[in-house]
């Protein structure tokens, strides 16, 4: 029988592998966020992530663990989408905000 140490060691190096591919994907949204900018396109586009979604959950076998995977893959797409609003955001002029005479700033 599998110690219980020898288990979280083993979730231990899946997790290392899933921060590694998650960075990567994050890299990945970078250059998503960069080319919508220069093409004007909308940062959410409900049916690709309707179809990733749909991808998830026909990718892993049990399907006990479907349900699961769409969670994964929903919680990735919204760091992503942040990832991209923030990198959109920062090329976009800020708002200026108009002050009435004898108000100030802060």
């Amino acid at each position: 029988m599998v110690s219980l140490e020898e288990l979280r060691n083993q979730i231990d190096t899946l997790d290392e592998q899933l921060c590694t591919l998650f960075e990567r994907r994050m890299d990945l949204c970078i250059q998503v966020a960069d080319y919508k900018l220069q093409h004007n396109l909308p940062i959410f586009q409900g049916a690709r992530e309707q179809a990733v979604l749909q991808k998830a959950a026909g990718r892993v076998h049990n399907p006990l663990y479907q349900t699961g995977a769409k969670r994964l893959m929903q919680c990735m797409m919204e760091e992503s989408k942040a990832l991209q609003r923030g990198r959109v955001g920062a090329h976009l002029p800020l708002p200026v905000k108009e002050l009435k005479p004898g108000k100030r700033a802060g």
